[in-house]
């Protein structure tokens, strides 16, 4: 049975500012993390191929934007090669981190030795925030930047992106009229303050107001109503205020790569990794797109 516990409200800054409740609306499913590790390991086959010499050596990892550290884990299982130190960077820690973490900006926080990879998986291309807390390209430089600093030669630097600059956030099929619901993922941080047990049946109801600016390519969420209800009995076990909304912003391959150059790399590689049809797939695409809707959602800089 659920603890018995008054209506409880809490306030977010933002999305991102609450890793219980981001992960619940923006990062649900294990499975796509699992699919991006797999996708990571065949990245950094291509990057080792290159350069073979990496082969000689344990690589070592960094993580940028690395929340809960849930991609360490499924990164070593699934690699062939040898892995040495690994460490992940973001400006929030989260609650139990599965990975070794540095707390800091990723535009300037490093560990003190230099890497062989830099990962920023999960459309970290899309989520960088700047100094107002939207994502530009300033701030996408200025991570790049980091990343080439500290990568040792031959060394790659691993982007996500969502392909051809597509919105995360805008749902064709959704009347606006209509709440959206997500269920709270068994052992969730919010079931806690909630009054809710670790696997009962529980969700969070909320409307959704999408905007794009089309003058900084941003798409915009805002979260409205949102409230955890315990299914049992629909009770509404309290509220969810989010202040600021969810940022991701949608660029070309080739801005991506124009930013990339900026920050000092010179040799680029374009892969697909995706599961569209429900068969994961990795792929890398030819510097020549020939064929339609052949886009890239991931890139590797090379140092």
């Amino acid at each position: 049975m659920a603890k018995s516990k008054q209506s409880t409200n809490i306030t977010i800054e933002s999305p991102y500012a609450d890793y219980a409740f981001y992960q619940c609306l923006y990062s649900r499913s294990r499975s796509f993390k699992f699919l991006e590790a797999e996708g990571a390991v065949f990245m950094i086959e291509h990057i080792m191929a290159r350069a073979p010499s990496l082969r000689e050596r344990p690589l070592d990892i960094v993580e940028f934007l690395a929340g809960a550290g849930e991609y360490e884990d499924f990164i070593r299982n699934e690699a062939r090669f040898e892995i040495g130190r690994y460490v992940g960077i973001d400006a929030i820690k989260p609650p139990n981190p599965r990975t070794e973490l540095l707390v800091g900006p990723v535009a300037s926080t490093f560990p003190d030795w230099p890497a062989d990879i830099v990962l920023a998986m999960f459309y970290s291309a899309s989520s960088i925030l700047g100094g107002d807390g939207r994502p530009s390209p300033t701030a996408l430089l200025e991570m790049a930047q980091n990343a080439y600093r500290n990568l040792k030669e031959d060394g790659g630097f691993v982007l996500s992106f969502p392909a051809r600059g597509e919105s995360l956030s805008f749902r064709e099929d959704d009347d606006e009229d209509e709440e959206s619901e997500i269920a709270i993922p068994i052992y969730n941080g919010l079931r806690e303050r909630f009054g809710l047990e670790p696997v009962e049946d529980a969700l969070i109801r909320y409307k959704s107001e999408e905007t794009y600016e089309r003058s900084t390519g941003l798409s915009i969420e805002r979260i409205k109503n949102a409230r955890v209800i315990r299914e049992s009995d629909d009770k509404v076990m309290g509220r969810i205020a989010v202040e600021n909304p969810m940022y991701q912003q949608y660029l070309s391959e080739s801005h991506f790569v124009w930013i990339l150059r900026e920050a000092g790399f010179r040799e680029f590689m374009f892969f697909d990794i995706n599961a569209d049809d429900g068969t994961p797939t990795y792929e890398r695409l030819d510097e020549v797109m020939t064929e339609p809707e052949e886009y890239a959602n991931h890139l590797v800089a090379i140092r």
